[in-house]
């Protein structure tokens, strides 16, 4: 499971559809940050839309990097912290710390939390 959840999130920061798409539920639930005031996104397509389109908002393509610290798997449940590093759309160098959590069924994601220091991002895309 270890391995599975660093290649979800290598895939997801590479902008790579095809291998995302085969890694998450039809059904998928992904649960964003609060500070995005959005109930969480239900189904593979809408996730897939919101990775790529939240990484064109925030982030020059191509620059995002994971840098996990801690990876916790247990049964069907995983959770990573690291750091992430890109370029914001404005040029400037951009780094904050990263929770993801996931539960599993088989082999797919089926339900997803992204955490992060919302402040802090909101400082560095100034």
């Amino acid at each position: 499971m270890r391995e599975f959840v660093l290649r979800f999130i290598d895939a997801m920061l590479a902008l790579d559809l095809t291998a995302l798409a085969s890694m998450l539920a039809d059904d998928v639930v992904w649960n964003i940050p609060p500070f995005a005031k959005r109930p969480p996104i239900h189904g593979r397509d809408g996730v897939l839309a919101f990775v790529q389109d939240s990484q064109g908002t925030y982030y020059q393509p191509g620059t995002l990097t994971f840098e996990p610290d801690l990876v916790v798997a247990d049964g069907n449940a995983a959770a990573v912290l690291g750091t992430l590093r890109a370029r914001t759309i404005h040029g400037k160098d951009y780094e904050n710390r990263y929770s993801f959590f996931f539960r599993m069924s088989g082999r797919t994601v089926v339900e997803a939390w992204e955490l992060l220091d919302t402040a802090h991002l909101r400082r560095q895309m100034r």
